[in-house]
């Protein structure tokens, strides 16, 4: 192989890689000063539970044929899990 290439292909891979490591890295929380921090007990907890539960999220799923594919989905609403994270699952 032509060294060129070599180094274009390396190149492109190093290239690729930066992408991936940019885009994977978690985004930098803005900076307050201490100034502007509110003081403990500002924001209104009292420390009781919400007295009510949001309403489930309604969800459809479509699927052209039964395939192994929508295994995952089925499974999913048959265990629970839909149910246990919010969600109103309709296939």
């Amino acid at each position: 192989m032509d060294r060129g290439v070599q180094l274009l292909h390396g190149f492109g891979a190093l290239v690729c890689a930066s992408v991936l490591l940019v885009a994977c890295a978690a985004p930098a929380a803005p900076a307050r000063p201490a100034d502007q921090l509110p003081a403990p007990g500002a924001l209104g907890q009292t420390g009781s539970a919400p007295t009510s539960t949001p309403a489930p999220a309604r969800v459809r799923i479509a699927y052209v044929t039964v395939a192994s594919n929508i295994l995952p989905m089925w499974l999913a609403q048959d265990e629970g899990i839909f149910t246990k994270y919010g969600l109103d699952v309709e296939l």
